[in-house]
């Protein structure tokens, strides 16, 4: 049969969810902004380390800076146009367009987008729908579906089956739309007209407590400013002499158990080894914290954090005899620990949903161990870190997760960025007190 296109406008309930859309989008947006920025500041270390042979020799500082600056515009670009950009096109009209169209092929895992789903359409004007894989086994090739799109930018406000009843409907149906004035791009994308108004700050909501990363908000300022205090009483931002991580709170056997300085099983977690070490370990952490607080809540996710990180500190200490251990990384295996428990943990079903998910967090967990086998990264306590959060989350997968949500199997990309946890050998010069 023909294909059916009705022009009409939207629902108060179709603007909710394009709002809710564009938020989405620009909040996965601000996140890959954040990590470019990360990698930028990253420049200067690689072309000028203070007393090292640079990694770049032939770059200047500003060379560096452009390098980077075009090797990761370029993905930013992509991003923002096929996700934001779209997005503020469906809300900057009230018109929304009615299709009547039949599946014809179903695709998985097509190229480019491994984590989705694609459903194939005889009509010309969609051609192609991506799903995640629990939205697209409800389609099956041959059926006829009835989807609302935004009528500039194909943004899909809803999905349901087409019955004989809702086609012949359809058929007979005058487009029912007045004349609609298109709002400004910018107007849309900053939210002035949309209820979400978007400020300079919003860029940095992650270092801000919400309703959504309370306690994981307050880890990062802390972290943070631990940091700025160090650089404050003199320490350097590339590279901390020893005795001045150990001043701040390291972890060593000899002055955590021979001297019974316990504290530093916990402090350690905070401190940092140079401005690149807590770069990685932020970004690494943003992206699990957004997924396993929202799980948890924000007592749970605490107890988990601090849990793990102890539990790091102490493989630390137990596996190296004069090395002493800093940085946040071994609770952060910890969270992707846990984060990989609830994912793997399951029926085959949800599994298989889970699926890109699972992946990612593999590569950031081999990656990381394996860069650690290079030296100067403290892989006992990753590996410490990593068992207790698996373990801590099987447990609380066979006896119920204390959640306040429903467990989120979004297919969303982690960042596969290297949490370092540094470890930094005595010399024979310094003298432990």
């Amino acid at each position: 049969m023909t294909d059916i296109h009705l022009l009409t406008a939207q629902t108060q309930g179709d603007r909710k969810r394009l709002l809710q859309n564009l938020k989405n989008q620009k909040k996965d947006f601000r996140l890959e902004l954040i990590i470019f920025a990360a990698i930028w500041l990253v420049a200067p270390f690689l072309t000028n380390r203070p007393n090292q042979k640079p990694l770049i020799e032939s770059m200047s500082y500003g060379m560096a800076l452009l390098f980077f600056g075009l090797i990761f515009l370029i993905p930013l670009s992509i991003t923002y146009f096929k996700k934001v950009h779209k997005a503020v096109l469906g809300l900057q009209t009230d018109l929304k367009r009615v299709i009547v169209t039949q599946v014809t092929d179903k695709a998985k895992n097509p190229l480019f987008r491994k984590d989705e789903y694609c459903l194939k359409l005889a009509d010309d004007y969609l051609c192609k729908l991506y799903f995640p894989k629990h939205n697209f086994d409800q389609f099956e090739i041959g059926e006829m579906l009835r989807i609302e799109v935004s009528e500039s930018g194909k943004q899909v406000i809803k999905i349901t089956k087409a019955t004989e009843k809702i086609i012949e409907r359809l058929t007979k149906k005058a487009p029912d739309y007045s004349f609609s004035q298109k709002q400004p791009y910018k107007s849309v994308l900053f939210g002035k007209e949309t209820e979400e108004k978007t400020s300079f700050l919003s860029f940095f909501s992650f270092l801000i407590p919400s309703k959504h990363n309370f306690i994981s908000a307050i880890i990062l300022d802390i972290n943070i400013l631990v940091f700025v205090a160090m650089l404050i009483s003199g320490v350097n931002i590339y590279k901390p002499l020893v005795i001045d991580i150990v001043n701040w709170g390291g972890n060593v056997r000899a002055l955590t158990v021979n001297q019974g300085e316990y504290w530093r099983l916990l402090t350690n977690v905070f401190v940092h080894v140079g401005i690149i070490h807590l770069l990685m370990n932020a970004i690494g952490f943003i992206f699990v914290s957004a997924f396993v607080e929202q799980i948890l809540g924000k007592r749970w996710f605490l107890f988990l954090y601090v849990f793990t990180g102890l539990w790091a500190s102490l493989t630390s200490v137990w596996w190296h005899d004069n090395v002493v251990s800093a940085g946040a990384s071994g609770a952060i295996f910890g969270l992707y620990g846990f984060f990989l428990a609830l994912l793997v943990l399951v029926k085959k079903k949800d599994r298989e949903v889970n699926s890109g998910m699972i992946a990612s967090v593999l590569i950031f967990v081999g990656y990381n161990l394996i860069m650690g086998l290079a030296g100067n990264i403290d892989n006992a306590a990753h590996i410490g870190g990593l068992i207790s959060g698996f373990i801590s989350g099987s447990v609380l997968t066979l006896f119920g997760v204390p959640s306040r949500g429903k467990k989120n199997n979004a297919q969303q990309s982690i960042a596969k960025s290297g949490a370092d946890n540094a470890s930094i050998k005595l010399t024979e010069d310094i003298q432990l007190k």
